[in-house]
């Protein structure tokens, strides 16, 4: 079975309609594919093996299949690979050639428009899940009174029931049509995967004693089932192989089965294990297939849990003998408020508690190490949630659609955040994602429409796509220089977003990633930026400052802004304003003002200077996103008197006078705070001073420059004796003003040396 997309109604609110054109490419030995999206026509034409697929996702024409509603198979294609046609939903009819003589797992799975199907005499084998879910099959002859026709011969169809060839031994499908009761022929020695997935108006199934085994997902959403009978010669049922059966009230399990795989009973109101119930609704037995309560374990060791009872209420406690909650196992379990995890279980599998919408808490013990796909999804009473150290990934979809989720911690062992791992958790106002996340998957908090901050710490190397698109709530973006690559529509629809910051080492803006942001006004983008691709800002109609650090001007690429032309400035290195006005540059059609960046320097503006007779006290605002300031005195003659650096909290971190043999170390780190005072000045003198607050790559992002007068009334040092008055300049030292002279030496005021 494929992965659920559980955002596939949020994931076509993203996609594009295509336009009429044809795509083409290869698809395995010496065959080629042509798909005209006007007409809707896939055909495949060459002599040779088609490719199998192991995923549906890796098929060459899988951005279209949507597209697909005809498919032609030319003459001289010898097999139909995996998954080739998996999921193409509008699929109506398909010619497949005498010259196929296989086709492959998964290859018509789910098309569920596909109405005509006929199976040639050269066909001698069909894979697993060929064929579920298609309502109509011919086998090279008109239907005989049942929708699939009959006909013993290879590829065997038999009324509502596919074959895997002429001896009836393994059950590949049944028709999505059937209703009423099936009685499986005494031939059958096993069941396949998927084999009545979705046969919804069947009421009852006979399985005959030659029947082994039942594969995975063999009964899932058989949602009409009421009954069915596995016999004594069955030694062993599938993965889910009864997944979601809710109206089956009764199912007997026998002695000869030694293995029941995970999540085969999930969603299941009732089981009996080859015994009546004592109690409860499944009974008690210890024997294979262990059932105790409302809970089924794969064996008497109770070390795996399978399932519980959808029938369940309230709270349920898992024993200590657990180590794993198995996929599926509390599969839609709607009526459970509280579950209790002992510290004896050391992974959540995926589906474990899917749709347990009574869920309002829930507490995962710091034996855990993983967290499995889609493990709470649709828990949307789940108002909280601990995530413990322990925990080193968090799955696809594994909180996806919690509504009630208000806030979340990710601790420091978690590395990965799966795709739409939050996606959709509209109450989600806050987030901490922690250095030790590498990576933000797809989808990952998509549609957090109350997510009103995020901050994406410098251990992030990439986000997926649309990892944060239509949060109409975030106002700002920072994103890190540790990120790499930006995925398509990642802040895409983020209508509260006034300002983003593209770090340094990213190379590529892909599509749509910040499409329709009406609100954003002040962008920064990394001086590594090479690559814009097709509408990356467009939208973001309100841009009044874009902020650009690469020195040589990016080709752009179509519609990537759509700015007002007048009221927009861009900035760029002073050095590189030339090259951004040129003709052969990109940019010079986007904004009519392109200024220097520090074009927006303002003398004094929210500086305080106070001085004294040798001293001034500088007191400077907050700028957003800087990482350092740097304060440059100099005299009027342009030397440089001190130059001290301050972190983002505004501590001094370093002090560089103009004086050799001097330790510019500061004496000590300073308290928090966005003043200093400047000591051993020279009094009624006038000075200079440049504030330059610079963002974590050494980028400028706001310079403020002044200028003040010390109190008091300038003297002039002595001229003492044996020291010359000329070619000799006052610096600071220590706080104190000094004389150095042209042979390097020092001396204070009064004339005596320092060392």
């Amino acid at each position: 079975m494929k992965q659920k997309f559980l955002l596939a109604g949020l994931m076509l609110l993203f996609s594009l309609s295509l336009s009429a054109e044809t795509y083409s490419g290869t698809c395995g030995d010496n065959l080629k594919w042509k798909l005209s999206t006007e007409t809707g026509i896939l055909t495949i034409s060459g002599k040779g093996a088609m490719t199998d697929y192991s995923s549906s996702s890796d098929v060459p024409w899988n951005s279209y299949r949507s597209s697909i509603v005809s498919a032609v198979i030319s003459n001289g294609v010898t097999s139909i690979g995996e998954d080739a046609f998996f999921r193409c939903s509008s699929l109506t009819s398909v010619t497949i050639p005498n010259s196929v003589t296989s086709i492959g797992d998964d290859a018509f799975y789910d098309c569920s428009s596909l109405t005509s199907v006929t199976i040639p005499n050269s066909v001698t084998s069909i894979g697993s899940s060929t064929f579920v879910d298609v309502p109509n099959i011919v086998y090279t002859g008109s239907a005989t009174g049942s929708p699939w026709g009959a006909r013993s011969v290879n590829g065997y169809v038999d009324g509502y029931l596919v074959f895997s060839d002429a001896t009836k031994t393994k059950l590949l499908a049944c028709s999505a049509a059937a209703t009423g009761e099936i009685t499986i022929p005494n031939s059958v020695t096993s069941i396949g995967r998927s084999a009545f997935r979705n046969c919804s108006s069947l009421t009852s199934i006979t399985i005959p004693n030659s029947v082994t085994s039942i594969g995975d997902w063999a009964f899932v959403e058989c949602r009409s089932l009421t009954s069915i009978t596995i016999p004594n010669s069955v030694t062993s049922i599938g993965n889910f192989a009864f997944l979601r059966c809710s109206s089956l009230t009764s199912v007997t399990i026998p002695n000869s089965v030694t293995s029941i795989g995970e999540g085969a009973f999930s969603g299941v109101p009732n089981i009996v294990d080859n015994g009546t119930a004592t109690g409860s609704p499944w009974g008690a037995r210890s024997v294979n297939g262990y059932v105790d309560g409302y809970l089924v374990y794969s064996d008497a060791t109770k070390t795996k849990l399978l399932a519980c009872s959808s029938a369940a209420t309230g709270e349920i406690t898992i024993p200590n003998s657990v180590i794993s909650i198995e996929r599926g196992a509390f599969d839609y379990c709607s009526s459970l408020t509280s579950i209790e995890i002992p510290n004896s279980v050391t992974s959540i599998g995926r589906d474990a508690f899917y749709y347990c919408s009574s869920l309002t808490s829930i507490t995962i013990p710091n034996s855990v190490t993983s967290i499995g796909n889609n493990a709470f999804s649709y828990c949307s009473g789940l108002t909280s949630i601990t995530i413990p150290n322990s925990v080193t990934s968090i799955g696809d979809f594994a909180f996806c659609y919690c509504s009630s989720l208000t806030s979340v911690t990710i601790p420091n062992s978690v590395t990965s955040i799966g795709d739409a791992a939050f996606g959709a958790c509209s109450s989600l106002t806050s987030v901490t994602i922690p250095n030790s996340v590498t990576s933000i998957g797809e989808y990952a908090f998509s549609y957090c429409s109350s997510l009103t901050s995020i901050e994406i710490p410098n251990s992030v190397t990439s986000i997926g796509d649309y990892a944060f698109a239509y949060c109409s709530s975030l106002t700002s973006v920072t994103i890190p220089n540790s990120v790499t690559s930006i995925g398509d529509y990642a802040f895409a629809y983020c209508s509260s977003l006034t300002s983003a910051i593209i770090g340094d080492n990213v190379e590529s803006i892909g599509k749509y990633v910040f499409y329709g942001c009406e609100t954003l006004t002040t962008l920064t983008i990394g001086k590594n930026v090479t690559n814009f691709e097709e509408k990356a800002f467009y939208g973001c109609s309100n841009l009044t400052s874009i902020y650009n650090y690469r020195e040589k001007p990016a080709k752009l690429g179509e519609n990537v802004f759509n700015v007002d032309y007048f009221n927009c400035t861009l900035y760029v290195l002073a050095e590189s304003v030339g090259m951004y006005k040129s003709q052969g540059s990109d940019w010079k059609d986007l904004c009519y003002n392109i200024l220097p960046i520090g074009a927006n320097t303002t003398t004094t503006d929210n500086v305080d200077v106070v001085p004294t007779d040798h001293t001034a006290d500088i007191v400077w605002p907050t700028i957003s996103g800087a990482a350092s300031y740097e304060l440059v005195i100099r005299n009027t003659n342009g030397d440089i008197i001190c130059t001290l650096v301050f972190n983002a909290e505004g501590q001094l971190t370093s002090i560089t006078f103009n004086a050799p043999g001097r330790d510019n170390a500061p004496d000590n780190v300073q308290t928090a705070g966005f003043s200093f005072t400047v000591s051993g000045l020279d009094a009624g003198t006038t000075y200079n001073y440049t504030l330059t607050a610079k963002d974590s790559g050494g980028n400028t992002l706001d310079t403020r420059t002044g200028s003040f007068k010390t109190a008091g009334t300038a003297t002039a040092v002595e001229e003492t004796e044996g020291i010359p008055a000329v070619q000799t300049r006052k610096v600071m030292r220590d706080g104190v003003i000094c004389i150095l002279m042209p042979d390097g030496k020092m001396y204070d005021a009064q004339g005596v040396e320092v060392k």
